[in-house]
């Protein structure tokens, strides 16, 4: 990593490494046409973070639209919601009513007692801050590690298959390790459009094969980079 980053052009911005630089998938973009999974994903997120927090959907269209809209990556969601056509419109809301249907029948609110946070921010600076690890999870529960590993972390699927989700618990598990000082005992994905449930009780390979594929996500990054600088 250390190779990479020394070859970054200096003033240059931090590399930024989240789940998307780890697989190669691309993000959510303002400026790219917008599209059906972005809008369904984004509000499931918004609902699956409500039930576990209050136990109840109301009507889960709305609910979802009254979250985002306060909210700045929120909003841009629903910008490019309001863009699409009549039809595309009508497709996210079906899969938001089925997908909704599917948490309310697998969710309850968490109990306090196990600490439940949502849309929990990890970022952790590496290279003397060249280097930025990123990730957002939808549920951590347990409290920080008292001489025993006490967290779980879920995160909704990208929907992008098995080893893309399975490439995302590793990264998770990683960072949580990195800002706590101790490995979570278990990370989790999960789909609520099947309501599957995958999770990965997290040991020390686990967290040596995510620093091998952040390394080369790193060093992926910080290619381009170096071709620009000699190109220029």
């Amino acid at each position: 990593m250390g190779a990479a980053t020394r070859e970054l052009p200096p003033g240059s911005p931090p590399v930024w490494i989240d789940r998307w630089a780890m697989s190669g998938r691309p993000p959510f973009d303002p400026d790219a046409p917008f599209n059906v999974s972005w809008a369904r994903r984004a509000m499931l997120a918004v609902l699956f973070r409500q039930l576990v927090v209050t136990g109840r959907i109301d009507d889960p269209v709305a609910d979802a639209v009254g979250a985002m809209a306060v909210d700045e990556g929120g909003a841009r969601v629903l910008e490019g919601l309001r863009g699409l056509p009549p039809a595309e419109r009508a497709a996210v809301r079906r899969a938001v009513l089925a997908g909704a249907s599917v948490m309310a029948s697998q969710w309850a609110a968490i109990p306090p007692a196990w600490r439940p946070r949502t849309r929990d921010r990890i970022r952790i600076p590496l290279a003397g801050g060249r280097v930025v690890l990123a990730t957002s999870l939808d549920l951590v529960l347990g409290t920080p590690p008292g001489g025993r590993r006490t967290v779980c972390t879920v995160r909704l699927s990208a929907g992008a298959g098995s080893n893309a989700d399975r490439s995302d618990r590793l990264f998770d598990a990683l960072l949580e390790t990195l800002r706590s000082g101790a490995p979570p005992f278990r990370v989790a994905t999960y789909d609520p459009t099947s309501g599957e449930l995958e999770t990965l009780d997290v040991v020390d390979d686990h967290l040596t094969a995510a620093v091998s594929q952040v390394v080369g996500a790193v060093a992926g990054r910080c290619v381009p980079a170096r071709g620009a600088e000699r190109a220029a």
